[in-house]
């Protein structure tokens, strides 16, 4: 018999941070992440199979991350971090051999590998521009911090080369620029990188050749732009990357689009821009971990150019023919492609559904895809609810998509609770993705109500446009989005309904509250109360703050004040928890004490949950024993609320 979800099986599933297919198109190579409760770790290994999923090679553990293949042979190269996270070795296996070892020991862990030539890896690693004693930190640049990295004042992403047979290590870049994302030129000239030259503007960066000996040489692209994962084309004349211009007038609105730029003629080209959408993945899964990679441009020979494409709920493979011009969709369906990678018309890519947590799927020519690993096929064992989409007009006439999960075992004529989430960013989005917290409130006798209302992902750049207009259109959707689900699911009872969200979401919550009493509980998550202080002391406030909301705190201070919730919870009547992570520098905790502090001087009902460690999302990817704690927490929030069930 099946089994409904508790909060204890978030850390059943294995989440997929990369995959790669060997230069012989043999062998595939993925990382894959454990939660292990018992230590309060995750076990994060590399993995080999073969093209049928028979097991070649796995990695000791129990944190190995950042593989990459040689060109020649079955060899790789990958990282694995110290429990403490500070330091690092660089490991070299050669599969055939049978042979594991040690190539160097870092000080700081690379956020970068990939191999030059056969004999030498090119490295992104975190370097400290001056010392400091301990304990003692001297700032003198901005940004102090960042989310999920901690200190970054002091600290500059350079490029170092590593020999393999002799482990030494050189450092190539000697400035103080971050270099953020790189590509090796495929007869090992050079590497090109996109670079920010500076630390408190990484949305502008600029393209640069690294040769050998550290000569630079920026390329001008004649463009303000955002430059992100990259590759070079086979013959090394093109590269091809995700990038956001910045000169549309749509601030963070803006789609990140495929760029195609000829090294010889330095034209450059978008070549998604005809299909008005974007490429970056931000769709909602939240059965992840640590050790998650950037999906990028992947080339099949100099023919093809493989990419994802953004498409309301989906998240899907699409193709660019160099001789055509062409674009086609490869993989386009009620799914989510995670990552992918591709050789010789071979497609490996990490999947998931509404119903399905990620697996690994091969597509090869004229054939069917094929399942090619079942480390989650524990979801057979549970009671899955399939989502019911729809699309309502809104009441100015666009189309918004969204969702209803039923409760589990759902008895006809009997009402149910439900609870209404709302995505961050805001240009996130929700999707064909699984979501176990979804799921685990429908186990529990809860509907969930889910929607992209106006500043998601997965539309056109006008839809995702609400800069300077939050708590406006937006909120107009998500509360059109709930009475459209009333209206079609007799289920729901419009007398028990909660609402929570995260970041975005969070603010959202706190804004909802203020506007509306009909909502008998929230949960805001590491969300925003007070826009001022986000501005402030936020590790991207400086300039999320003006492009979002228009203003800064000087110069719009009021309209920054108008659309704040701290100054509206005098009419706050639904009870609100407040949930942070102490190491959230996106929405840093003082968002959360704020708003606490202003419930309780007004004696409204309200609870503070501060967790420990973790960073911004700290539900998906903290520690497991905090990731069942924050579900435990809600759960018995919202029932006791919904369900009238005592804390």
């Amino acid at each position: 018999m099946k089994r409904k979800f508790n909060p204890e099986d978030v850390n059943n599933f294995v989440f997929y941070g990369k995959i790669s297919i060997s230069y012989h198109g043999d062998m595939i190579a993925f990382t894959t992440v454990k939660p292990d409760r018992s230590n309060d770790r995750y076990d994060v290994r590399v993995r080999v199979v073969d093209l049928k999923g028979y097991p070649i090679y796995v990695s000791p553990g129990p944190y190995d991350v950042s593989f990459v293949w040689r060109r020649e042979g079955s060899t790789l190269l990958y990282q694995r971090i110290a429990e403490d996270k500070k330091t690092s070795e660089i490991r070299l296996v050669d599969i055939d051999k049978g042979l594991d070892f040690v190539v160097a020991k870092l000080e700081n862990p690379a956020t970068s590998l990939t191999w030059l030539d056969n004999e030498t890896a090119a490295l992104i690693i975190p370097t400290k521009l001056y010392k400091e004693e301990p304990g003692v930190h001297i700032i003198r640049s901005w940004p102090i911090w960042f989310d999920g990295t901690g200190f970054v004042y002091n600290v500059r992403s350079q490029i170092y080369l590593l020999d393999i047979s002799s482990g030494s290590l050189k450092r190539v870049t000697q400035d103080e620029y971050n270099y953020t994302f790189m590509a090796a030129d495929p007869y090992g000239r050079y590497l090109i990188s996109s670079v920010a030259k500076d630390p408190s503007k990484p949305y502008k960066t600029s393209l640069a050749i690294i040769r050998r000996n550290g000569d630079i040489e920026e390329i001008n692209l004649g463009r303000d732009i955002w430059i992100g994962p990259l590759a070079v084309s086979p013959s090394g004349r093109y590269v091809a990357f995700m990038g956001r211009v910045n000169e549309k007038g749509k601030g963070f609105a803006s789609h990140e689009e495929i760029w195609l730029l000829d090294l010889d003629s330095l034209r450059l080209e978008s070549l998604t821009r005809s299909l008005g959408l974007g490429s970056s993945r931000r769709v909602y899964y939240d059965l992840r971990g640590p050790g998650a990679s950037e999906p990028a441009p992947v080339w099949d020979g100099d023919e093809h150019i493989y990419f994802p494409v953004s498409k309301g709920g989906r998240y899907s493979l699409y193709r660019y023919s160099m001789k055509t011009g062409s674009i086609e969709p490869i993989l386009d369906g009620e799914y989510v492609v995670w990552d992918y990678d591709v050789r010789n018309n071979i497609i490996v890519y990490i999947k998931t559904s509404s119903t399905e947590p990620l697996e690994i799927w091969m597509l090869e020519p004229g054939k069917e895809p094929v399942k090619i690993t079942r480390f989650n096929d524990l979801i057979k064992e549970y009671k899955v609810s399939e989502p019911k989409h729809f699309i309502f007009t809104a009441s100015d006439g666009a189309e918004i998509e969204g969702w209803v999960i039923e409760p589990v075992d759902r008895e006809e004529g009997r009402r149910y609770p439900a609870i209404l989430w709302i995505h961050g960013g805001p240009k996130s989005k929700f999707g064909w993705s699984f979501m176990f917290e979804f799921q685990l409130y429908a186990s529990n006798g809860y509907a969930v109500i889910y929607c992209n209302p106006r500043g998601s992902d997965g539309y056109s750049e006008d839809f995702a446009d609400i800069r300077g207009h939050y708590g406006e259109r937006d909120y107009q959707d998500i509360i059109e989005c709930l009475d459209h689900a009333l209206k079609r699911f007799d289920f729901i009872d419009p007398e028990r309904i909660g609402v929570t969200g995260i970041s975005y979401g969070g603010f959202m919550t706190n804004w909802i509250i203020t506007q509306t009493d009909r909502f008998k509980a929230a949960v805001s998550q590491n969300g925003i109360s007070i826009w001022d202080a986000e501005y402030l002391t936020t590790d991207i406030g400086v300039y999320f703050v003006p492009d979002q909301l228009k203003g800064d705190p000087w110069r719009e201070w009021e309209r920054l004040r108008a659309k704040s919730p701290l100054y509206y919870v005098d009419s706050v009547k639904t009870p609100l928890m407040i949930i942070h992570s102490i190491d959230d520098y996106r929405c840093w905790l003082d968002q959360a004490i704020a708003m606490f502090t202003a419930l309780k001087t007004k004696e409204k009902e309200t609870e503070l949950i501060l967790f420990e460690d973790g960073g911004h999302i700290f539900g998906w990817s903290g520690r497991p024993r905090l990731r069942e704690a924050r579900l435990n927490i809600m759960h018995k929030w919202f029932d006791k609320y919904l369900k009238n069930e005592k804390l």
